[in-house]
């Protein structure tokens, strides 16, 4: 197992990310299974990763761990794929300056 992503989603509501997560991501490679705290993506090629999020401190976190020894072909464009859907689903929002 290798943790290949990592990053701080700009929400405190972590089931919104979860929902979004098991209901509305759907990855260009491979077939998505729900878990409790996130999803898993399995690819022909024996690729898996596991996704979760969690939060602390008002803010929610992402991770994507790959449970193969080797990296998938897929592995890179799907990180792509994930970084850019989370992007646009929780843009990031700055608050006024006083």
């Amino acid at each position: 197992m290798q943790e290949i992503f990592y990053v701080e989603v700009p929400t405190p509501d972590v089931d919104c990310v979860k929902l979004w997560l098991t209901d509305h991501f759907e990855p260009l490679v491979g077939t998505k299974v729900t878990t409790a705290s996130g999803c898993m993506v399995k690819t022909q090629d024996q690729g898996e990763w596991s996704i979760f999020v969690w939060s602390a401190l008002r803010t929610t976190y992402l991770k994507v761990f790959r449970w193969s020894e080797q990296a998938s072909a897929k592995e890179k464009a799907f990180i792509a794929q994930l970084k850019q859907d989370l992007h646009r689903a929780f843009p990031p929002r700055f608050p006024e300056p006083p």
